[in-house]
Order: C-alpha cells, then structure tokens, then sequence
C-alpha cells in the first residue's frame, strides 16, 4: 500500500468480509520463500481465528507434540 489511509481501507474491508487480516508485499522486494522482512501481517484481534490463536497459545512450541510417539519410527 502506498499509504496508511489505502491500507486502511483495505483492512476495513478484510475485516467486514470475516477475514482475519491482511498481509501486505514491501513496494520493489521480490517474492521468495520462507520469512522475510519483506511482509508484513495485520490481524484483526476480534477475528474468530485470531481469538482462537491466543487461547490455544499457538505461538508456544510444544515438543510433546512434534516428536514421534515411542515405538514408532
């Protein structure tokens, strides 16, 4: 977005539709994989997912969860 105001606009209207926000390119950077500094997210904190997000604390890794059970390979 060139400007706050457009960004806002958008944001408003993301929003009205039920999104959870909206995630913008930096103006002349490329597209590539993985992160980058290059993007940047804006959630709406009413929105359900984003609600849902905090409770379940999804931004804690939980080793339990990413290892293999025992016996299994």
């Amino acid at each position: 977005m060139r400007n706050v105001h457009q960004t806002d606009v958008v944001f408003k209207h993301a929003r009205a539709l039920g999104c959870e926000g909206i995630v913008s390119k930096r103006l002349g950077s490329r597209y590539r994989s993985g992160r980058s500094n290059d993007w940047l997210k804006m959630k709406d904190p009413n929105a359900p997912a984003v609600r849902r997000e905090a409770e379940e604390d999804w931004g804690r890794r939980d080793e339990s969860k990413t290892q293999a059970p025992k016996g299994r390979h």
